[in-house]
């Protein structure tokens, strides 16, 4: 049994009720009880009174002195909320959750575990996604990092992308040094964090398994509009400037994912044709990477139905 503090970081921004309640129970029943609840209230605004109040409501029925609620004066946004709540964090350690998705009960006894045991900065996990059913529909792994050499770890990153902060726990005054969150990037906020994490050379470790769950239908305005394609252009230069770290091939697979994450991004926002065009265009620059994807995706579906068929 292990004793240290574990703090959870989760704003709260518009959220229903429901989907509120199922996150925060989900701290709650969490068989590690050292932890508190740090639940940032993003709705500063006027016409927020309205969340506000149910916030307020759910905490005090709740009446669980684990919850300490933070109202933001204003509206900080998901990444500085965050960063408030690991400002005021009394844990030794500290996780995220959003505030419609769940953790499964042993979710934070298993990672601080697995830290303590090996003596990590920071550690990650994979990561299931279930419908509006509960039923699992992705899962996503991280069995391709053969190691976790600063420099590999790097590449890894570079190309395919270690992201989720319900996948992340850090030791608290790590994560401070680090600086938290970046305040002026409105998508991909913990790519970056990830970045720099490995870029100050921490020690990271990779817990398989999932015991985290994200809702999509909760989440599935990230995948829609112009703000979507800003952040994932922004994102690729990012990675342009650094490619100096990376192979031909590594720089090759790069823009493909770039091309084909573009293509799906007009299929969620219900652009058929733009999609369409996009993915012709990935696959005439493409083809290899785009064969090899294609049955690849396949390979996953079939995996994830026997996955859910056991679940």
């Amino acid at each position: 049994m292990v004793s240290n503090k574990v703090s959870v970081i989760m704003p709260t921004y518009k959220r229903g009720e429901r989907f509120l309640l199922r996150s925060l129970n989900s701290l709650l029943m969490q068989k590690c009880q050292n932890i508190e609840i740090v639940l940032i209230c993003d709705n500063a605004r006027d016409d927020l009174l309205e969340y506000r109040g149910l916030v307020k409501k759910i905490v005090d029925n709740i009446n669980d002195d684990k919850i300490k609620l933070i109202q933001n004066k204003e509206n900080l946004g998901a990444s500085g909320s965050r960063n408030a709540g690991i400002q005021v964090a009394s844990g030794e350690y500290i996780t995220f959750l959003d505030d419609d998705d769940k953790y499964f009960e042993n979710k934070i006894e298993r990672q601080l575990g697995f830290m303590l045991e090996n003596d990590l900065d920071m550690s990650f996990t994979d990561l299931r996604i279930h419908d509006e059913n509960d039923k699992l529909v992705e899962y996503r792994e991280h069995s391709k990092i053969k190691s976790f050499d600063n420099d590999v770890l790097m590449r890894y990153h570079l190309t395919r992308q270690i992201a989720g902060t319900n996948i992340f726990m850090y030791k608290a005054n790590v994560l401070r040094e680090i600086g938290g969150f970046a305040n002026d990037i409105s998508f991909g906020e913990e790519y970056y964090l990830m970045y720099k994490t490995i870029e100050m050379d921490f020690k990271v470790g990779y817990l398989t398994g999932s015991d985290v769950v994200l809702y999509r239908e909760g989440h599935e305005h990230l995948s829609k509009g112009d703000n979507m394609i800003k952040g994932v252009i922004a994102l690729f230069e990012f990675k342009r400037s650094h490619f100096d770290k990376l192979s031909f091939s590594e720089r090759r697979f790069v823009k493909f994912r770039h091309s084909a994450v573009k293509a799906v991004i007009s299929y969620r926002n219900g652009r058929r044709f733009k999609a369409f065009i996009r993915v012709l265009g990935t696959g005439i620059r493409f083809p290899i990477l785009s064969i090899k994807e294609f049955f690849g995706h396949f390979y996953r579906r079939r995996k994830i139905r026997k996955q859910a068929k056991f679940a």
